[in-house]
Protein backbone atom coordinates (compact mmCIF):
# COMPACT_ATOMS: atom_id res chain seq x y z
CA UNK A 1 0.00 0.00 0.00
CA UNK A 2 0.81 3.49 0.09
CA UNK A 3 2.24 3.80 3.33
CA UNK A 4 4.72 0.78 2.19
CA UNK A 5 5.95 2.56 -0.44
CA UNK A 6 7.01 5.54 1.49
CA UNK A 7 8.63 3.11 4.11
CA UNK A 8 10.65 1.76 1.68
CA UNK A 9 11.66 4.87 0.02
CA UNK A 10 12.25 6.14 3.19
CA UNK A 11 14.61 2.62 3.92
CA UNK A 12 16.89 3.67 0.63
CA UNK A 13 17.04 6.97 1.28
CA UNK A 14 18.03 6.98 5.55
CA UNK A 15 21.46 7.79 6.32
CA UNK A 16 22.45 8.46 2.40
CA UNK A 17 22.10 12.43 3.03
CA UNK A 18 24.43 12.34 6.30
CA UNK A 19 26.94 10.06 4.33
CA UNK A 20 27.24 12.51 1.36
CA UNK A 21 27.22 15.72 3.50
CA UNK A 22 30.26 13.79 5.34
CA UNK A 23 32.24 13.86 2.53
CA UNK A 24 31.03 17.59 1.20
CA UNK A 25 32.09 19.13 4.41
CA UNK A 26 35.50 17.44 4.40
CA UNK A 27 36.28 17.98 1.09
CA UNK A 28 35.05 22.23 0.38
CA UNK A 29 34.97 23.15 3.94
CA UNK A 30 37.13 21.34 6.33
CA UNK A 31 39.82 20.24 3.76
CA UNK A 32 40.40 23.90 2.61
CA UNK A 33 40.54 25.23 5.83
CA UNK A 34 43.12 23.42 7.54
CA UNK A 35 45.64 23.49 4.57
CA UNK A 36 45.00 27.30 4.75
CA UNK A 37 45.94 27.10 8.33
CA UNK A 38 48.70 24.93 8.36
CA UNK A 39 50.65 27.02 5.46
CA UNK A 40 49.44 30.45 7.54
CA UNK A 41 51.54 28.73 10.36
CA UNK A 42 54.74 26.91 8.37
CA UNK A 43 55.06 30.50 6.61
CA UNK A 44 55.29 32.47 9.51
CA UNK A 45 58.10 30.42 10.70
CA UNK A 46 59.78 30.24 8.02
CA UNK A 47 59.65 34.69 8.12
CA UNK A 48 60.89 34.29 11.62
CA UNK A 49 63.47 31.85 10.77
CA UNK A 50 64.73 34.52 7.73
CA UNK A 51 64.32 37.53 10.10
CA UNK A 52 65.91 35.97 12.59
CA UNK A 53 69.46 34.86 10.27
CA UNK A 54 68.82 38.34 8.57
CA UNK A 55 69.61 39.96 12.45
CA UNK A 56 71.90 37.72 13.28
CA UNK A 57 74.47 38.13 10.28
CA UNK A 58 73.78 41.52 9.26
CA UNK A 59 74.36 43.03 13.27
CA UNK A 60 76.68 39.94 14.49
CA UNK A 61 74.38 38.65 16.98
CA UNK A 62 74.86 35.56 18.00
CA UNK A 63 72.08 34.89 20.27
CA UNK A 64 69.60 35.47 17.15
CA UNK A 65 71.62 32.56 15.10
CA UNK A 66 71.67 30.55 18.24
CA UNK A 67 67.23 31.44 18.09
CA UNK A 68 67.56 30.61 14.66
CA UNK A 69 68.76 27.00 14.56
CA UNK A 70 66.84 26.43 17.49
CA UNK A 71 63.12 27.53 15.15
CA UNK A 72 65.27 26.56 12.17
CA UNK A 73 65.07 23.03 13.03
CA UNK A 74 61.26 23.16 14.04
CA UNK A 75 60.34 24.58 11.16
CA UNK A 76 62.89 21.79 8.81
CA UNK A 77 61.08 18.83 10.83
CA UNK A 78 57.86 20.52 9.91
CA UNK A 79 58.79 20.81 6.43
CA UNK A 80 59.64 17.24 6.09
CA UNK A 81 56.55 16.00 7.84
CA UNK A 82 54.26 18.18 5.50
CA UNK A 83 55.92 16.96 2.49
CA UNK A 84 55.87 13.15 3.85
CA UNK A 85 52.42 13.79 4.22
CA UNK A 86 51.73 15.51 1.13
CA UNK A 87 53.69 12.59 -0.79
CA UNK A 88 51.17 10.09 0.81
CA UNK A 89 48.26 11.92 0.03
CA UNK A 90 49.45 11.85 -3.74
CA UNK A 91 50.08 8.27 -3.14
CA UNK A 92 46.40 7.54 -2.02
CA UNK A 93 44.40 10.13 -4.13
CA UNK A 94 46.98 9.01 -6.95
CA UNK A 95 45.91 4.85 -6.08
CA UNK A 96 41.94 6.86 -5.78
CA UNK A 97 42.07 7.79 -9.44
CA UNK A 98 43.93 5.03 -10.99
CA UNK A 99 41.72 2.32 -9.97
CA UNK A 100 38.84 4.43 -11.08
CA UNK A 101 37.39 6.83 -9.12
CA UNK A 102 33.60 5.04 -9.28
CA UNK A 103 35.37 2.02 -8.12
CA UNK A 104 37.12 3.46 -5.22
CA UNK A 105 34.09 5.69 -4.18
CA UNK A 106 32.35 2.55 -3.56
CA UNK A 107 34.59 1.18 -1.96
CA UNK A 108 35.04 3.50 0.41
CA UNK A 109 31.19 3.96 1.00
CA UNK A 110 30.95 -0.11 1.76
CA UNK A 111 34.62 -0.13 3.31
CA UNK A 112 35.49 2.45 5.63
CA UNK A 113 31.97 4.58 6.10
CA UNK A 114 30.12 1.15 6.19
CA UNK A 115 27.47 1.88 3.95
CA UNK A 116 25.03 -1.22 2.46
CA UNK A 117 21.77 -2.66 1.86
CA UNK A 118 19.33 -0.40 0.05
CA UNK A 119 21.59 2.65 0.89
CA UNK A 120 24.44 1.25 -1.32
CA UNK A 121 22.26 0.11 -3.87
CA UNK A 122 20.73 3.62 -3.80
CA UNK A 123 24.91 5.67 -3.92
CA UNK A 124 25.76 2.95 -6.75
CA UNK A 125 23.02 3.41 -9.15
CA UNK A 126 23.57 6.98 -8.43
CA UNK A 127 27.60 6.54 -9.11
CA UNK A 128 27.30 4.54 -12.03
CA UNK A 129 23.98 5.47 -13.73
CA UNK A 130 22.76 1.79 -14.64
CA UNK A 131 19.72 0.03 -14.46
CA UNK A 132 16.58 1.28 -13.05
CA UNK A 133 16.86 3.65 -9.84
CA UNK A 134 16.43 1.75 -6.97
CA UNK A 135 13.48 3.80 -5.74
CA UNK A 136 11.21 4.15 -9.09
CA UNK A 137 9.01 0.94 -7.84
CA UNK A 138 8.66 2.58 -4.57
CA UNK A 139 7.81 5.76 -6.33
CA UNK A 140 5.38 4.31 -8.74
CA UNK A 141 3.58 2.42 -6.24
CA UNK A 142 3.15 5.50 -4.52
CA UNK A 143 1.63 7.42 -7.68
CA UNK A 144 -0.61 4.98 -7.71
CA UNK A 145 -2.09 4.52 -4.94
CA UNK A 146 -2.33 8.34 -4.90
CA UNK A 147 -4.44 7.83 -8.36
CA UNK A 148 -6.58 4.93 -6.57
CA UNK A 149 -7.40 7.58 -3.26
CA UNK A 150 -8.46 10.04 -6.37
CA UNK A 151 -10.52 7.75 -8.31
CA UNK A 152 -12.08 6.55 -4.66
CA UNK A 153 -12.92 10.17 -3.80
CA UNK A 154 -14.51 10.91 -7.22
CA UNK A 155 -16.66 7.76 -7.12
CA UNK A 156 -17.81 9.41 -3.34
CA UNK A 157 -18.47 12.35 -4.62
CA UNK A 158 -20.23 11.19 -8.10
CA UNK A 159 -22.69 9.21 -5.84
CA UNK A 160 -23.43 12.45 -3.39
CA UNK A 161 -23.28 10.41 0.09
CA UNK A 162 -20.56 12.77 1.72
CA UNK A 163 -19.94 16.32 1.64
CA UNK A 164 -18.33 17.20 -2.06
CA UNK A 165 -16.92 20.52 -0.66
CA UNK A 166 -14.66 18.58 1.74
CA UNK A 167 -13.64 15.43 -0.77
CA UNK A 168 -13.03 18.42 -3.22
CA UNK A 169 -10.47 19.30 -0.75
CA UNK A 170 -9.15 15.93 -0.06
CA UNK A 171 -8.95 14.94 -3.57
CA UNK A 172 -6.90 18.71 -4.49
CA UNK A 173 -4.53 17.75 -1.86
CA UNK A 174 -3.88 14.09 -3.40
CA UNK A 175 -3.19 15.99 -6.89
CA UNK A 176 -0.44 18.59 -4.91
CA UNK A 177 1.17 15.42 -3.61
CA UNK A 178 1.20 13.13 -6.54
CA UNK A 179 2.40 16.35 -8.57
CA UNK A 180 5.42 16.18 -5.37
CA UNK A 181 6.43 12.90 -6.20
CA UNK A 182 6.76 13.89 -9.99
CA UNK A 183 8.90 16.31 -8.92
CA UNK A 184 11.16 13.98 -6.45
CA UNK A 185 11.60 11.41 -8.97
CA UNK A 186 12.95 14.24 -11.46
CA UNK A 187 14.88 15.65 -8.88
CA UNK A 188 16.08 11.79 -7.85
CA UNK A 189 17.18 10.95 -11.54
CA UNK A 190 20.67 10.29 -12.14
CA UNK A 191 20.97 12.97 -14.31
CA UNK A 192 20.44 15.40 -11.78
CA UNK A 193 22.63 14.08 -9.18
CA UNK A 194 25.84 11.93 -11.14
CA UNK A 195 26.84 15.74 -12.38
CA UNK A 196 27.60 16.44 -8.75
CA UNK A 197 29.40 13.32 -7.89
CA UNK A 198 31.35 14.17 -11.62
CA UNK A 199 32.56 17.31 -10.20
CA UNK A 200 33.66 15.87 -6.65
CA UNK A 201 35.07 12.50 -7.49
CA UNK A 202 36.65 13.37 -11.24
CA UNK A 203 37.76 17.30 -11.27
CA UNK A 204 37.82 17.88 -7.45
CA UNK A 205 39.90 15.52 -6.18
CA UNK A 206 41.14 13.86 -9.48
CA UNK A 207 42.28 17.11 -10.87
CA UNK A 208 42.45 19.99 -8.41
CA UNK A 209 43.69 18.07 -5.29
CA UNK A 210 46.55 16.85 -7.06
CA UNK A 211 47.71 19.44 -8.87
CA UNK A 212 47.61 21.26 -5.51
CA UNK A 213 49.47 18.62 -3.86
CA UNK A 214 52.09 18.76 -6.40
CA UNK A 215 52.85 22.08 -6.41
CA UNK A 216 52.98 21.95 -2.65
CA UNK A 217 55.61 18.95 -2.86
CA UNK A 218 57.04 21.23 -5.39
CA UNK A 219 57.80 24.09 -3.17
CA UNK A 220 58.34 23.19 0.15
CA UNK A 221 60.62 19.99 -0.83
CA UNK A 222 63.00 22.47 -2.07
CA UNK A 223 62.23 24.47 0.71
CA UNK A 224 62.93 22.42 3.25
CA UNK A 225 66.69 21.68 1.53
CA UNK A 226 67.57 25.37 1.12
CA UNK A 227 67.06 25.35 4.99
CA UNK A 228 68.69 22.13 5.82
CA UNK A 229 72.30 23.65 3.93
CA UNK A 230 71.42 27.18 5.93
CA UNK A 231 71.16 25.56 9.12
CA UNK A 232 74.17 23.15 8.22
CA UNK A 233 76.53 26.80 6.86
CA UNK A 234 75.35 28.41 9.72
CA UNK A 235 76.98 26.61 12.40
CA UNK A 236 80.27 27.08 11.10
CA UNK A 237 79.28 30.82 10.81
CA UNK A 238 78.35 31.07 13.92
CA UNK A 239 81.63 29.82 15.17
CA UNK A 240 83.87 31.79 13.36
CA UNK A 241 81.92 34.88 13.95
CA UNK A 242 82.50 33.89 17.76
CA UNK A 243 86.21 32.97 17.08
CA UNK A 244 86.18 36.66 16.12
CA UNK A 245 84.45 38.43 18.59
CA UNK A 246 87.00 36.77 21.24
CA UNK A 247 89.95 37.45 19.17
CA UNK A 248 88.55 41.39 19.08
CA UNK A 249 87.56 41.42 22.65
CA UNK A 250 91.13 39.46 23.56
CA UNK A 251 93.03 42.38 21.37
CA UNK A 252 90.93 44.97 23.93
CA UNK A 253 92.35 43.28 26.70
CA UNK A 254 95.45 43.22 25.60
CA UNK A 255 95.29 47.02 24.33
CA UNK A 256 93.86 47.69 27.82
CA UNK A 257 96.63 46.13 29.49
CA UNK A 258 98.86 48.00 27.72
CA UNK A 259 97.38 51.52 28.80
CA UNK A 260 97.60 50.35 32.00
CA UNK A 261 100.88 49.22 32.28
CA UNK A 262 101.48 52.55 30.96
Amino acid sequence: DFQDAVDDMISYWDGVDVDFKKINRVIENDAPSYIDYGLGAVVALVLLVVILGFLGLVCHWLCFLDLLGFFGTIVLLLLCLLVGLELGLLVGIGDYCENGPDSSFLAIMSGPLKVNGDNYDLIEYYVRCEGENPVSDSLTTSEEMLQEYKDTIQTAIDSGVCDASILQDMKSVLGSTNSTLHDIETTMSCGNINPIYQTVSYEVLCDDVISGLYLLTTVMLPASIMLFIGLFTTVYVRERMEIEKNREDERAFLGASNDFQL
